[in-house]
C-alpha cells in the first residue's frame, strides 16, 4: 500500500536535489569541454549532424543524472508499457528534438508507416487548431487539450509509442508515483517540474556544444543558436506542428 503524505514528500526531495544536480552541470559542460572532447566531430561533422550528435549526448548525461537521484529517492514510477494515459496531454517539442524525430522517422519507418504518419499528423494538427488553441505552456492549457482527448499521432494501435527511443523530454516528464489512474483522470502529476531543470540543462549542454562547433569553423553562432536552440527560453511547438515527414 502505497503511503501517499510519504510519497509527495519524497517527491518534493527529489525535485531540489536534481534542480541542484541539473544546474551543475550547465557550468561542468561549457564549450571548452566539446572542444577538448569532441574535437574530431567538430572538424568532421556538418553542423545539422553534429547538433543531433550533441543533443544525444547532452540527453544521456542528464538523463543519467536524473535517473540516478530517482534511483536514490526511493521512489518508483507507477508507469507501466501500454498505459498511454499522458500520450493525450500535449507535447512540447524544442528544435534540436524535432530534428532527431525526423531522422528516426526517416531511418526506421516504412513508406506505408510515413503515410499513415503523415496522416495522423495532419488530423491531429486540425483537431489542435479547432478545438484548442495556440500553444501555451500553463497547467489551464494541459487540462483543456487533455480533456479533447487528442491522442499523440506517433501512438501506434497497440498504445505504444512508435518514436519511444527518441521521444521528447515533456513525454518523459510525465511520471507518475501513486497511481496511474491519476492520469486516466486527467491529473498533471507534478514530476514534470523535475524535468524543467533537466530540459534546461539539456538546452544549455547544447548551446554550449553549438558555441564550441561555431568558434572552431568561425560561424556567426546566435544563427545557429537561433535556429537549433530556439531564440528565447520560451521557443516551443506542439509536437504535430514541429515534424515533417518526407
Amino acid at each position: 500500500m502505497i503511503n501517499e503524505t510519504e510519497t509527495i514528500n519524497k517527491a518534493r526531495k527529489l525535485l531540489k536535489k536534481s534542480a541542484d544536480n541539473q544546474h551543475r552541470l550547465k557550468y561542468y559542460y561549457g564549450p571548452e569541454f566539446f572542444l577538448n572532447k569532441y574535437i574530431n566531430e567538430i572538424k568532421s561533422m556538418i553542423i545539422r549532424e553534429y547538433v543531433l550528435f550533441i543533443y544525444e549526448e547532452a540527453r544521456k548525461i542528464s538523463l543519467k543524472h536524473f535517473n540516478n537521484d530517482l534511483n536514490e529517492s526511493g521512489l518508483t514510477p507507477s508507469c507501466k508499457k501500454g498505459c498511454s494515459f499522458c500520450c493525450s496531454f500535449p507535447i512540447s517539442v524544442l528544435p534540436f528534438e524535432s530534428l532527431l524525430i525526423e531522422q528516426y522517422v526517416k531511418d526506421n519507418f516504412s513508406n506505408v508507416q510515413k503515410k499513415e504518419l503523415k496522416r495522423n499528423l495532419k488530423n491531429t494538427k486540425n483537431r489542435v487548431i479547432k478545438e484548442v488553441g495556440k500553444i501555451q505552456i500553463t497547467k489551464s492549457y494541459k487540462e483543456k487539450y487533455y480533456q479533447k482527448d487528442i491522442k499523440c499521432p506517433f501512438l501506434n494501435e497497440s498504445n505504444l509509442c512508435s518514436i519511444y527511443d527518441v521521444r521528447p523530454l515533456s513525454c518523459i516528464s510525465y511520471l507518475e508515483f501513486i497511481n496511474s489512474s491519476k492520469c486516466q483522470n486527467g491529473n498533471i502529476s507534478d514530476s514534470a517540474a523535475a524535468f524543467l531543470d533537466v530540459e534546461s540543462a539539456i538546452r544549455t549542454i547544447v548551446r554550449s556544444g553549438i558555441i564550441a562547433y561555431c568558434e572552431y569553423h568561425k560561424l556567426d553562432s546566435k544563427t545557429y543558436l537561433d535556429r537549433y536552440t530556439g531564440a528565447s527560453q520560451n521557443d516551443y511547438e506542439l509536437l504535430p506542428f514541429s515534424v515533417d515527414v518526407h
